[in-house]
């Protein structure tokens, strides 16, 4: 697992964003804090709850957001790390990724991790953006991980197969264009946990040309 911090030092309020599978802190080139420091996380090949403890020490206010896979990586890692949260917003994902009814299904999932390639990673990219023309205006967020560091990554989250730990989701947002994570599941599984919902109906799964600061997703 990898922290990467992208604004540090104001020592006010803190915003965890933990991004989604095979992504990088490209991803929030265009994202603005605000008034937050703002630590990305990702990479969960493997899962460690110490550092991201020791990140947030010292703190009075920490707010997190998840993306995609990550919302699952965030849902197992928070509890361990016994801070107190104030907002935690889970987009485009679920804290049970993979599902036939609350996630993706687990049958898509391995298939996509035992055919992933260059080719199909392209293929996934453009159905993630929402289109050709729609990734060649995002190219600047996407990840300069090999191909072959994102698959041991799918692997490692298929194989611990994550189940909610109860953490306190504060919002979800879903994507009414969403090709990766299906919208009725997403609802589905944020209904069923009781957690509020806000949909976005033109956006796709990745989510950074809809919501752009944190106060657009905070607020």
């Amino acid at each position: 697992m990898t922290l990467q911090w992208i604004r540090q030092g104001s020592g006010r309020r803190l915003t965890v964003f933990f991004l989604g599978w095979g992504t990088d802190a490209n991803a929030l080139g265009g994202f603005d804090p605000e008034a937050d420091d703002l630590l990305a996380v990702y990479d969960y090949t493997t899962l460690s709850a110490d550092g991201l403890a020791r990140a947030m020490a010292g703190y009075p206010s920490v707010r997190v957001a998840a993306w995609s896979m990550g919302v699952a990586a965030a849902d197992e890692l928070m509890p361990l790390t016994g801070a107190d949260v104030e907002a935690a917003v889970a987009i485009g994902g679920t804290a049970t990724p993979i599902d036939a009814r609350l996630g993706i299904d687990p049958a898509m999932v391995e298939g996509t991790c035992r055919g992933w390639c260059d080719a199909t990673r392209r293929k996934f990219d453009m159905r993630m953006a929402g289109g050709r023309a729609a990734l060649a205006a995002a190219q600047r967020l996407m990840s300069v991980r090999s191909t072959a560091d994102a698959q041991a990554e799918l692997a490692a989250i298929i194989a611990r197969r994550h189940t909610p730990s109860g953490f306190g989701w504060t919002r979800a947002i879903v994507g009414g264009a969403d090709a990766i994570f299906a919208p009725a599941n997403q609802l589905r599984s944020w209904q069923l946990a009781s957690v509020p919902v806000r949909i976005v109906d033109a956006m796709p799964h990745l989510p950074f040309g809809f919501i752009g600061t944190a106060g657009e997703l905070f607020g």
